[in-house]
């Protein structure tokens, strides 16, 4: 939930007490500026596998290597070139690739990401190093941290998100924001905590306000939250006629971010969700993935809201792509939640063609899978991945070798994966410095040689204009 606690409120209190002033104080003396890009950054957790949607021709030399050891993953064949033809023409859309890759197939599920793609606005970033370790907590902390070196079961320190809006390469004034929309705030946002804002949902954004209550509230913890909101109302009303006082600051801090709750709620009251938001969390066009609808109309809310909550970037996930069996049906309903037509990120940006416009949305796993499938007609735990960026600003195409030759006789043996050859650093080398930003300081890193930095087949700088 986005209410306050009092355990929360009571902790941005003293951290107010502390330092003299509160994480709110500026969001109302200055607004952002609404044509800074922002990053919308999608952790898809458990390891995609953007090899299934995104895929060769059959009748390329990599083709046939791809389908006939990747041909029950697909649900047909591993014999029939014709087989894996028809497939390709039935459940996949041809697009062109770009810079020196062929022509490719995106699966029909991914509609909304095939339109896209073919209007410039996608770019699939190829082979890009994740971990050395095919762990996924270990994974998850060097995706979200962008640092190779970092430890397991260390999830405390920055992440690179919060190191790209607090870190000195950037020149972000206090009142411009993380917004984490899931259940627990990622490590991908740590950073100055006066930066991240919970946003979970959005509907009980702030204060709890006994006027917020709707049909369903009906916890027996309500009565208690109730009177709590009126003891602690009555309290600041009080303190708040002993000017210059210790207690002056926490009275600030409440009028502040109770005056913030108030204009964020009306605003939202006041616009109609969109009906296609709406019809992703109940009904025939309903999500697989409830929370990740969720997440969807929290976001819409926040850039309805963006002015008021200082957005610079929002912060997403979708779990369960750890797909060891039932691939077909499993990792395919999860991609189409995200990038089907007339789904997830479809619907959230269909009525904010604007905000579609000043943003990049980055999608990622912790690492990619393997090769070959498996015997249980999916694939295991591999090594480097594709990357997605999505938006306005995107120079889109294929950035690094889509298919390479090298992996031909790779798919023979079980335990491969895609291999290495893009960094962190250089991947998203364009996007840091369109928001303002140094690379070198966001992903504060120490590189290997050899296997960081692959060229020839797009440049990395020229992602994001």
């Amino acid at each position: 939930m986005s209410s306050f606690s009092r355990k929360h409120f009571l902790k941005l209190a003293a951290l107010t007490a502390m330092v003299g002033k509160t994480p709110f104080e500026n969001w109302e003396a200055t607004a952002p500026n609404l044509n800074n890009l922002a990053l919308v950054h999608l952790l898809m957790e458990g390891g995609p596998d953007f090899r299934h949607v995104i895929v060769p021709e059959p009748s390329t030399d990599y083709g046939k290597a791809f389908w006939k050891n990747r041909a029950i993953s697909q649900g047909i064949s591993s014999t029939s070139a014709a087989e894996w033809q028809n497939k390709f023409t039935q459940d996949f859309v041809r697009v062109q690739g770009t810079n020196g890759n062929p022509s490719f197939g995106i699966h029909r599920r991914c509609g909304w990401l095939a339109t896209q793609y073919n209007a410039g606005k996608v770019a699939i970033v190829a082979n890009v190093k994740h971990s050395e370790s095919r762990d996924h907590q270990r994974a998850l902390l060097v995706l979200q941290k962008g640092n190779y070196s970092t430890a397991a079961f260390t999830s405390g320190g920055s992440g690179w998100g919060g190191r790209l809006i607090g870190g000195s390469g950037l020149a972000l004034n206090s009142n411009q924001k993380i917004l984490s929309l899931t259940g627990q705030v990622r490590p991908f946002c740590n950073g100055n905590p006066a930066n991240i804002v919970s946003f979970r949902n959005s509907r009980q954004f702030g204060l709890f306000t006994p006027d917020s209550l709707s049909n369903s509230d009906n916890s027996p913890s309500i009565a208690s939250r109730i009177v709590m909101h009126r003891a602690q109302k009555s309290y600041y009303e009080r303190v708040g006629a002993l000017s210059g006082s210790t207690f002056e600051p926490f009275k600030n801090h409440y009028d502040r971010l109770r005056s913030l709750t108030d204009s964020v709620r009306s605003r939202v009251s006041s616009s109609a969700l969109p009906a296609g938001i709406s019809g992703l969390l109940q009904g025939s066009n309903a999500l697989s993935n409830r929370d990740f609808a969720s997440q969807i109309r929290s976001a819409h809310d926040a850039f309805l809201c963006r002015d008021l909550l200082g957005l610079r970037i929002l912060s997403m996930n979708f779990g369960g792509f750890d797909t060891h069996r039932r691939q077909r049906v499993e990792l395919e309903q999860r991609m189409e939640d995200i990038f089907g037509t007339g789904k997830g990120l479809d619907q959230l940006f269909l009525s904010r063609t604007n905000d579609f416009n000043s943003s990049v949305i980055v999608a990622n796993g912790e690492f990619g899978r393997q090769l070959r499938a498996n015997g249980d007609n999916s694939t295991d735990h591999g090594d480097a991945n594709y990357m997605l960026f999505i938006g306005g600003r995107v120079n889109g195409g294929t950035y690094g070798e889509l298919f390479p030759s090298r992996e031909i006789p790779l798919y023979e043996r079980f335990w491969e994966g895609i291999q290495s050859r893009n960094n962190f650093r250089a991947v998203f080398q364009s996007l840091v410095s369109a928001m303002g930003g140094n690379t070198t300081d966001v992903f504060n890193m120490t590189l290997t040689s050899g296997e960081d930095f692959e060229t020839g087949f797009g440049s990395f700088s020229s992602i994001i204009s």
